[in-house]
């Protein structure tokens, strides 16, 4: 079979098939409309009306079900969309976190930009990116016995995720508190 012709085997059988009903229907109500119509002295104009309702009739129910297969497949194309932008979401989610646990500085700073991007983009996502900054933040501060005792990368990689906080928080006017209040209706 050649590629994509299963594709159109799917759209031509049911146009096939409704085609073939729609003449079998008209046959039909040719047949058992003409020895009726003879008897009540229809005359042969109006037998033609009443098959032009029909095909009107029949050619409208197809066209609402080649909408409702449409509609189908849009739905089902857009969740498609969604569980691939959610699945794109996580991938770099996991990526982050795994970021955040390198051995290196700048890997760790990387990943914490990283939180912030998906903050931005996902705003489901922006309670989990916080509390993933709170909780780096305590493992820095947790790290050394004093906050003064903290190396040059380890200022550089506490100020990154302040800075990230506050920018998520101050500048761009994200109150995840209010978020959650106003979802919940208080």
């Amino acid at each position: 079979m050649l590629p994509g012709f299963g594709g159109l085997l799917r759209w031509l059988l049911p146009i096939v098939a409704a085609a073939i009903f729609a003449v079998a229907g008209l046959v039909i109500l040719w047949w058992f409309l003409e020895p009726i119509a003879d008897s009540l002295g229809v005359p042969a104009d109006e037998r033609i009306d009443i098959v032009r309702v029909y095909l009107l009739t029949v050619g409208g129910g197809l066209l609402i079900w080649q909408v409702s297969i449409a509609n189908r497949r849009a739905a089902s194309a857009e969740r498609v969309a969604e569980l691939t932008a959610l699945g794109n979401i996580t991938g770099r989610l996991s990526a982050a976190i795994e970021h955040l646990g390198s051995g290196e500085a700048l890997v760790r700073i990387g990943g914490i930009y990283e939180l912030h991007h998906i903050a931005g983009d996902a705003a489901d996502y922006r309670t989990t990116v916080l509390e993933l900054l709170r909780a780096h933040l305590e493992g820095i501060a947790d790290s050394v016995s004093e906050v003064a005792e903290i190396s040059s990368q380890r200022s550089v990689e506490y100020e990154t995720v302040l800075r990230v906080i506050r920018q998520m928080y101050v500048e761009r006017g994200v109150y995840y508190e209010e978020e959650e209040n106003a979802e919940d209706g208080g």
